[in-house]
């Protein structure tokens, strides 16, 4: 079945208006927390935990106002920092511990011309970006993920290179396609060539009017 022009346009759009702040991989291993706040509530978190979270966020998602940075932190259990100076809008916590050495990124830029946008990411143990690392460590299963994400509305779309690994789009439409929302999930290749599998270490959710 062929994708409404509009939702085909709005999918186009988000590709193109992901911001540098959005695109950030994990920082070097060695720099401390962002907020001591943040460290605070997400040091108890598993990433399995978190990939619960973020199941329950998107499929809570029915209106643009629901990517409020507000509702972001209630669901992830974190605290973004403010904005750093009057030049950027985007709100984040960087380096933020998870359980068992992992650590959380994650970031949220309030609406422009209809959009929210925000995106969560985890590095390895030690800061490590698992896409530009060889490793062995599955953070979640990305044929899992993209199942769990087409059980509660979410169409799977295309996925295009994105640094250093791949980003699969899920897309799901609300008000008649008038709006709706895309779950992009930041996906990398762990194993060696005999036991490779497709992992996901993140995901970026978009938001807003067609």
């Amino acid at each position: 079945m062929e994708r409404p022009p509009s939702i085909a346009l709005f999918l186009l759009a988000l590709t193109a208006m992901l911001p540098s702040a959005c695109a950030r991989t994990p920082e070097k291993t060695g720099e401390a927390p962002h907020s001591t706040a943040a460290a605070a509530s997400t040091a108890n978190i598993s990433v399995q935990d978190l990939e619960r979270r973020l199941l329950r966020y998107a499929d809570a998602l029915k209106a643009p106002a629901d990517l409020d940075y507000p509702r972001m932190e209630a669901a992830f259990g974190i605290k973004l920092d403010p904005p750093a100076d009057a030049a950027h809008s985007w709100r984040e916590v960087k380096q933020a511990p998870l359980a068992n050495g992992f650590l959380l990124y994650a970031t949220h830029s309030p609406a422009e011309k209809g959009f929210s946008r925000m995106e969560v990411a985890v590095s390895l143990p030690g800061g490590k970006d698992p896409a530009r690392t060889p490793n062995e460590i599955c953070i979640w299963d990305a044929a899992t993920l993209s199942q769990q994400l087409e059980a509660i509305g979410y169409k799977r779309g295309g996925q295009r290179p994105f640094q250093g690994g791949w980003m699969r789009q899920h897309w799901r439409p609300i008000n008649d396609g008038k709006q709706g929302f895309s779950v992009a999930l930041l996906i990398y290749r762990s194993g060696d060539e005999i036991t490779a599998r497709e992992c996901v270490y993140g995901a970026q959710i978009d938001g807003g009017d067609t």
